[in-house]
Parts: C-alpha cells; structure tokens; sequence
C-alpha cells in the first residue's frame, strides 16, 4: 500500500504556441509549489519540446514521452466516433500501446491533463484530472475557430464526455466554475478554481538580460503591446480601427506592436493595416522569447488586449506585474478578473479603445494609479483559489485508491 498518491502531470502544449503553453506552465508551477510535499509528482511532456528552462529553475525534471501519430489519431477518433465497442477497442490498443502504459509502468496513480486533452478519452484504468480554460465556443459560436470544420460539435462532446468522469475539473475563475457547473452538470465540489497567476514575478536569482528592444526591432516613438496569437478572437481590427480615430479625430500618432503566431487571421490583418493607411504604424513580430515579451511590456504605453475570449487571460497579469497599465473589455468576466486596475472599453465601439487611449497619454498620474492598482490586483487574485477543496479531492481519491492498489 503507498503511502503517498502519484500524480503524472502532463504538458501538451509546445513553447512556441504562446497562451496555451504559459498557461499549462502556470498551473505545472502552481501545483508543484502547493502540492509537491503532500504527493510524488511527476511532470512529462508529449509535445515534443527538448525540456523546459523555468522548470529546470525549480528543479522539476520534466520526462520526454512520444506519443505516435497513430496513437494521436486514436485518442482524437474518439471525440468523434461513437459506439461503445469502438470505445472499448481503442481503449484496449491504447492501453497496451500507448501513453497509458507508460503511466501505469511509472507508477502513476492519477493523471493531470494541464490543459483538454483527448487522452483522456482514451485512459481505459487510470483516473484523470481535467482542465477546462473557458467555454468560449458557447458564449461565442460566430467565430470561425470554434464553428468551423465540426470543432463546436468536437467541444461540445469532449466536455460531456470527460467533466463527469474526472476526478477534478481545474478552472480559473469563479465564473469559469459556475459555467461548467451550468452547462455540463458538474458537481461543485469536483470544480476547482485556480486562478492563473503572472510567469514574470521575480527573476528566479538570476541577473535580467540588458536588451535594447527599441533597437533590435527598430521601434520608433510611443507604442502600445498586444501579445497574441492571430485568431479572429483576438480581436487585433478592433486596435487598428482606434488607431485610426485616434489619428483623424485627436491627431495622435500612436503605434502598436503585434506579437504572435498566425493561426489564420494575419493576412487579414496586414490587408486592413493597409486599408486604413497604418502601414507605418503596425510592427508584426511573429513569436518573441520571454526576454524580449518582458521588455515589450515595459517599454509600452499600455497593454492593450480587446479579446472576445475569456473569462480570464495571462497578459493582464504580465503587464500587472511588469508595472505596464491594462486597456481590458467591459465584458462579463473580462472585467472581473482585473477589476478596478484596468481602463475598460467597449468591444463594439473602437472609439472607445481611442478615448481611453488619448486619456492615458495626457494624464501621467492616471498612469501611476493604474500601476498601483495592477500590483494590488495580483494581491487580491493570489487569494482566490479552492486549494483546500483540491487537496480534499486529491486526499478522497486516494482514500479511494487504496482500496484497490
């Protein structure tokens, strides 16, 4: 009988994907710093990436497992095919020949999914813990990535499948909690909240890198900084369209700087860029390291982020703890989530983002209270977690597991 619960965690997102990997990093570092006394944790990562430095930093060792494309196919037909024969089948393969094996050969008890995972689908003894970031494909189905190519319909029966069935579902917000609870009938105290937190607080020991982010991509004059991927969700028109006001009704002439991948939108965008005569005021610079995001951050008038998705995001909290002021959306949860420490605009109205914009730039003291507010924010956020609940369920399941070790 083991006197300590094994938890396999798993990274399924590479470096270069942005969001979704800093937001599996956050909740690996969380998880360890609140739980790596109580249980033997073990990290592994399927994407792909040769090793992770912020984890080596705390010293987690981070094992390398490959999961072949057959096996990816498998665990992905199962979010489309139905048919409790096939599940049975696929199960077995996989169980023999895949990821599982691997898990049941280390020991592990119970798996941690950092982000959805159809491997979870396919886990046919090992119990698993789930997380789900947002249900943004109900609050907003217009959108191509979440409508297009069967993917709402691929969403919708993931979430069915695998909130009953696992024994904790991580969310990030009281909201993100409530919604799972509505929609998919969870029971609340297998629902656990744990906000993200900032990856820039503090620099682990080590001496910050002098960089002259102006110089090494050439930015020139007064910018502010979005750091997303290119989804149509992300909303980058919506900052070019107050540009533009900005510029014909206030006469300012402000830049912004873009960060991030194309995931099908940044043609799109560069074509509006030159619609609206801003060529020279929009910098594309793909993916940046870490470094360079720090350094963005810092040097930018504000973060400026009119993202459709929520309820909650990680730039906020960069640019909080980076002393950068926060441009955020009036929206439902959106605003929760910084709450008084960020100017707030209408998604529907990019006059609003220029006015807010214009008010920043003239009003240097309403920059301080804003960095000030950001700070305190980080305070609040830290205290609004369910650690307690989490740690009762990872206790229940083993008192559970004994019983059949």
């Amino acid at each position: 009988m083991k006197d300590k619960l094994k938890i396999g965690i798993i990274f399924s997102s590479k470096k270069s994907v942005g969001g979704s990997f800093r937001q599996e990093l956050n909740a690996a570092l969380s998880f360890y710093n609140h739980f790596s006394r109580d249980f033997i944790l073990h990290f592994y990562s399927i994407s792909g990436d040769k090793g992770n430095s912020d984890l080596q930093d705390v010293s987690i060792d981070l094992a390398q497992v490959r999961v072949s494309l057959p096996e990816r196919v498998l665990y992905r037909s199962l979010i489309y095919i139905s048919g409790v024969l096939y599940l049975k089948l696929v199960q077995f393969l996989l169980k023999n020949f895949g990821l599982e094996r691997k898990l049941k050969k280390d020991g592990i008890d119970l798996v941690y999914f950092l982000s959805s995972s159809p491997i979870a689908l396919g886990l046919s003894e090992l119990n698993f813990i789930t997380t789900v970031h947002d249900l943004c494909h109900l609050d907003h189905p217009e959108f191509p990535e979440v409508r297009n190519n069967g993917e709402f319909e691929a969403r919708q029966k993931y979430l069915k499948t695998v909130i009953p069935k696992a024994v904790s579902v991580i969310v990030d917000s009281e909201i993100g909690k409530q919604n799972v609870i509505e929609h998919f009938s969870a029971a609340a105290a297998r629902v656990v909240v744990m906000p993200f937190s900032s990856m820039f607080q503090g620099n682990k020991g080590n001496p910050e890198p002098k960089i002259d982010i102006r110089e090494k991509y050439k930015i020139i004059g007064k910018y502010i900084f979005y750091p997303a991927q290119f989804w149509p969700h992300k909303n980058h028109v919506y900052i070019l369209e107050a540009l533009k006001i900005l510029k014909g009704k206030f006469s300012i002439n402000l830049s912004v700087v873009f960060s991030g991948g194309d995931k099908g939108n940044l043609d799109y965008i560069k074509r509006t860029t030159q619609k609206l005569g801003l060529s020279q005021s929009v910098q594309f610079l793909g993916f940046v390291d870490d470094a360079d995001l720090k350094n963005l951050y810092k040097d930018s008038v504000a973060l400026v982020m009119p993202s459709y998705f929520g309820p909650t995001n990680i730039p906020p909290l960069e640019a909080f703890s980076l002393k950068t002021p926060v441009i955020y959306p009036n929206e439902p949860g959106l605003r929760d989530q910084v709450g008084s420490a960020a100017l707030l605009i209408d998604l529907g109205d990019p006059a609003s983002l220029a006015n807010q914009l214009k008010t920043l730039l003239e009003t240097p003291r309403l920059r301080e209270e804003l960095i000030d507010r950001g700070v305190e924010r980080l305070e609040e956020l830290r205290d609004k977690n369910d650690l307690e609940l989490f740690r009762t369920n990872l206790i229940r399941f083993h008192m559970k597991r004994r019983t059949f070790y």
